[in-house]
């Protein structure tokens, strides 16, 4: 709930006109579309109808079932977008809201999800939100939920330490050192930025150059 009311804050403060503008981060989408994206999730994990494609495509170590995973994954999330994309936006935002009423406490998938879009939102409209309750929320599922089982199948393992909030988020021995911001952690791991960005903004210590590619779950943009 708090990251949605984060979230419609900052899209209802936006003109009309920026919420056609392409998201940064999700280059097929506009602003609107991202938002179309997550009431489409959303609206898909309460009735339990989230395809297993989409977990696989996360969690998966094997390349080819991955791929052919995220090929299913998007066709399916594409079709929710392409779904609301003719509807007027204050009743995609009504349709957020009545999920929402109906949502239990534990949505961890949820939350993760609009964590990141908000995020892709606000870096594409240059808006300053870096929630630390949420950004601490979204790596921690990021790194357990995906990256780690995926990590597991194939005998490699990172550590992420916090350099701001001193969290550690350990995936168990022997394990590579990666460090940075909670935020641009979680920005490198939900695949936001490219290799030459997290090289600028984390550092990886000891880590072997092949595991650095493993790092990103939807690989380096």
């Amino acid at each position: 709930r708090h990251a949605k009311a984060t979230t419609v804050d900052l899209v209802t403060s936006l003109p009309e006109a920026e919420l056609d503008r392409v998201c940064d981060s999700c280059p097929l989408w506009s602003i609107r579309d991202v938002v179309a994206h997550h009431v489409h999730f959303l609206g898909a994990y309460l009735r339990d109808e989230v395809p297993s494609a989409v977990g696989t495509a996360l969690t998966t170590a094997d390349e080819a079932t991955r791929i052919a995973a995220g090929v299913e994954r998007d066709a399916w999330t594409q079709s929710g977008v392409e779904q609301r994309r003719d509807l007027p936006f204050d009743r995609v935002l009504t349709e957020w809201a009545e999920l929402a009423d109906s949502m239990a406490p534990e949505g961890a998938n949820c939350t993760v999800d609009i964590t990141m879009h908000l995020y892709d939102i606000a870096e594409t409209t240059g808006s300053v939100v870096d929630d630390p309750r949420l950004t601490a929320d979204a790596l921690a599922a990021y790194f357990y939920f995906f990256l780690s089982p995926r990590l597991e199948e194939t005998g490699h393992a990172f550590d992420l330490r916090c350099i701001d909030t001193g969290a550690v988020l350990a995936s168990g021995p022997p394990a590579a050192m990666v460090s940075g911001t909670a935020y641009e952690l979680l920005r490198a791991v939900g695949g936001r930025r490219s290799r030459d960005d997290a090289d600028a903004n984390l550092d990886w210590h000891d880590t072997p150059e092949a595991d650095r590619n493993l790092l990103s779950v939807y690989g380096w943009r």
